[in-house]
């Protein structure tokens, strides 16, 4: 749907005014294809949706039980549909048909700047889980486990730093040739590779990649920690005692547990998942599980996240066979451009939304006489909408590879685009916890 997706315009039942109706967000229309079985006995049926501007779903054009051929049954449902209704409305914010967000108030004609126009915490629209998640830099969880068995195999006490990076430099260089020969081998691409996620090391100088995953992991440039940097450190699993001595603590138990990660990644085949392209997944299932134990303890709005976008993908893939991730980012972005943002949207202060914080630095960005015309922003609005647009995708891009990585979905290609389909492991995992979360 990309940016397309900025045309559609926050419009209200049975006329213009704002002040004495419900408004509401205008989505595109949508259509539901009904598909069933062309044998009568199999009695086989799938309902499609589809709304306009996406990518048609990559659907086999034979029958899944019987492998007969599938044929149209019914088409309905075509019109266009209506998100939740939006509440505050002296806080709504208008999208323009063209893109451009403006600000708008029932008392003044004045845009709404700074915290004037954050929304209450009544006015959210509140969801399972907050904003305790990985960033998009953490794209793999197995790197940063071996790591705290590497910690763990130092010693009971304090470590210092520098045996703990040389471990892990020499460790992560041996797993990613291993990983890398038997991706080859299955002719995997680059984004499917689990040995993405271990930095390659050569020589003294810790740069690129090493330096990037050691700043991550640890909040170090491989001579020194900062205070609270990392996430070993933010998750609890790393104490640092002084800038060049750590040592664990008792959250790392759960890491600890597990089988030898690094053992298992040289000893373990790979299971494939898909086909186009292939995915191989280096992680047993029984491990998997305890993976995701382990960030329910540890991140309990990881967790939940976790949860989200795979119903997502569920639904999707029983309903249309894939989901399409292109379009979730687009709908955050409406929902805080409309006054309720997600809370997992929410900045580290737990009070001001990440629109907010963009819409803020827009304004300032646009008065900056120092910066050249270029750079300067000609509408705060649509400043917020971008930045906002890309800090969404490139974290739900990390937490999909972190689902890759457990085998929980894997990667269909749909023309240009790259959807997801659930797997029965992910089902499984699903229900599990679902179940769990109602009882």
């Amino acid at each position: 749907m990309g940016s397309s997706f900025y045309r559609n315009v926050l419009c209200t039942q049975g006329g213009d005014s704002l002040s004495s109706q419900t408004s509401y967000l205008l989505l595109p229309k949508k259509v539901t294809l009904e598909v069933k079985c062309s044998n009568l006995k199999c009695g086989y049926k799938l309902s499609i949706l589809l709304t306009e501007e996406t990518t048609f779903p990559g659907i086999s054009a034979h029958c899944r039980k019987c492998d007969a051929l599938l044929i149209l049954d019914e088409i309905k449902n075509v019109e266009p549909f209506r998100s939740t209704s939006v509440e505050s409305k002296s806080q709504l914010r208008q999208l323009t048909p063209h893109g451009e967000a403006k600000s708008q108030s029932l008392e003044t004609d004045e845009p709404m700047v700074g915290q004037d126009h954050l929304v209450s915490d009544s006015d959210w629209e509140l969801v399972s889980g907050g904003n305790k998640i990985f960033t998009g830099f953490v794209n793999r969880l197995t790197p940063l486990f071996v790591l705290t068995q590497i910690i763990g195999g130092l010693g009971e006490k304090e470590c210092q730093l520098s045996d703990v990076v040389n471990k892990w430099m020499e460790s992560s260089q041996l797993i990613r040739e291993h990983l890398q020969e038997t991706e080859d081998k299955i002719g995997l691409k680059r984004g499917e590779r689990l040995s993405d996620g271990f930095p390659a090391f050569s020589g003294n100088d810790i740069g690129g990649p090493m330096k990037i995953f050691l700043r991550n992991a640890l909040g170090t440039d491989g001579h020194h920690m900062l205070e609270n940097r990392g996430w070993l450190f933010k998750l609890g699993i790393v104490e640092r005692l002084s800038p060049t001595t750590l040592r664990l603590s008792d959250m790392a138990e759960g890491i600890l547990a597990l089988p030898n990660l690094k053992s298992t990644l040289f000893d373990q085949e790979p299971r494939l998942e898909g086909q186009y392209p292939p995915m191989a997944v280096f992680i047993s299932q029984d491990v998997a599980i305890q993976f995701v134990e382990i960030i329910k303890q540890l991140m309990v709005d990881e967790f939940q996240w976790i949860l989200e976008i795979l119903s997502h993908v569920n639904i999707a893939s029983q309903e249309v066979g894939s989901w399409n991730s292109n379009n979730y980012a687009n709908t955050v972005v409406a929902s805080s451009v409309a006054g309720h943002p997600n809370m997992r949207w929410i900045h580290h202060d737990n009070v001001t939304p990440l629109y907010q914080m963009y819409l803020d630095k827009g304004y300032r960005f646009s008065k900056d006489k120092k910066r050249k015309p270029e750079k300067r922003v000609k509408d705060p609005n649509l400043f917020a909408q971008d930045r906002l647009l890309n800090h969404v995708n490139s974290t739900l891009g990390g937490l999909l590879s972190r689902l890759k990585e457990l085998g929980l979905i894997y990667p269909v290609r749909m023309g240009r685009e790259k959807n997801f389909i659930i797997t029965d492991f992910g089902q499984e995992v699903l229900s599990r916890y679902s179940k769990m979360q109602q009882s």
